[in-house]
């Protein structure tokens, strides 16, 4: 059976954000640390057979039931300091130096999301007709939402590029008032938030390069291969969905830089503005896109 890589990530963003929002800490704790410790079970991300992860799980569940009984304070605490050894454990399951715990749960913050997407791109072409349709939205889809990201960007550098895209920074702005006006900004700030949480402990990964203590190794570096076993028909997709964001992404930015050309090197006119702003906002957003 094929986990519910779409459904289940705004599952867990809703009860969280039902669980949390404008709430005191106590008895949702407790329901929350269940909720959690069930989906990574059911993602096969704790193994009760490994003496670090039921330390770490007993911990949260005691600390749980210790803001569930008592409120907020040391019990808080311990339960937030669990959940971080947690994210950490769950990247990196042969864990022993506790040193390397901070770096765990770091790499398994960057790449939770990366993770995911991997997941949702290496549906099977003999999987089942919706997943075939997800996986070929998404390489669509992805590149277009990074496109949008660098269009955002690049309209708030230039407004001449803002004005080519239809004044697409006051689009933007709109749809998030219209948005804000059904759902509050802070409850959907904090489903966002649930989301890369979710990705985090489900999708997490640690690079064992990072360590601060080599844990399974001697003195002598050895160098091992890991073969490719997946099908190279996803590579294929994958490559396709690269060279769309490629073309997409250098297109945009050309036509940057012919308006930057044309209004700023050639025909520019003051109309009045702070030039100092306008020059350094504008390069400090390019900077970013780059």
């Amino acid at each position: 059976m094929r986990k519910p890589l779409f459904v289940l990530p705004l599952l867990f963003a809703v009860n969280f954000v039902y669980l949390f929002y404008e709430q005191q800490a106590g008895f949702n704790i407790l329901i929350f640390n269940i909720l959690l410790l069930g989906i990574m079970y059911f993602y096969k991300r704790i193994d009760f057979g490994i003496r670090i992860h039921v330390f770490v799980v007993s911990g949260l569940l005691i600390s749980g039931c210790t803001v569930a009984l008592f409120g907020a304070g040391v019990g808080l605490f311990g339960n937030v300091l669990s959940l971080l050894i947690l994210s950490g454990i769950a990247a990196y399951p042969g864990l022993v130096v506790p040193l390397n715990v901070p770096l765990a749960s770091t790499s398994a913050a960057i790449s939770g999301p990366f993770n995911w997407l991997k997941a949702i791109l290496s549906v099977p072409e003999s999987g089942s007709e919706t997943g075939k349709l997800l996986r070929k939205i998404s390489l669509v889809a992805i590149p277009l939402l990074i496109l949008a990201v660098f269009i955002l960007l690049y309209s708030a550098s230039s407004p001449y590029f803002n004005r080519l895209t239809g004044d697409f920074l006051a689009n933007f702005n709109r749809f998030f008032k219209f948005l804000f006006s059904w759902i509050s900004p802070e409850a959907f700030w904090m489903g966002i938030a649930a989301i890369l949480m979710f990705f985090i402990y489900i999708f997490g990964s640690y690079n064992n390069s990072l360590n601060v203590f080599d844990e399974t190794r001697g003195e002598d570096m050895v160098r091992s291969r890991k073969p490719f076993s997946g099908r190279s028909t996803l590579l294929k997709s994958e490559f396709k969905s690269g060279i769309i964001l490629l073309i997409l992404l250098n297109i945009t930015l050309l036509v940057m830089n012919i308006l930057d050309i044309y209004h700023v090197w050639l025909f520019f006119e003051w109309d009045g503005g702070y030039l100092k702003q306008f020059v350094h906002e504008g390069t400090w957003l390019l900077i970013v896109s780059v």
